[in-house]
């Protein structure tokens, strides 16, 4: 099974059954999207995918106000 299949299944099983399928299809739907704006600016999707992973997989941080906030960021954040 390939990563996104794998995380597609670590994903759902914190999703309810009724809406696995739903969640299924929004994946899939942005990830070909991805891999078509990728292709058309030439370059290689599944470089990217692990270029941007590397980059964000260690990153700490708090949601605030539904927007991802870096740990070096919130000292500006009164919350």
């Amino acid at each position: 099974m390939s990563f996104y299949g794998e995380t597609y299944i670590d994903y759902c099983e914190y999703c309810d059954d009724r809406y696995s399928g739903i969640f299924r299809y929004d994946l899939v739907f942005a990830v070909e999207y991805l891999k078509s704006i990728s292709n058309i600016l030439g370059y290689d999707f599944e470089e990217c995918f692990e270029l941007a992973y590397q980059e964000i997989k260690d990153r700490k941080g708090r949601w605030i106000d539904g927007s991802f906030v870096k740990e070096e960021d919130l000292h500006d954040t009164k919350i």
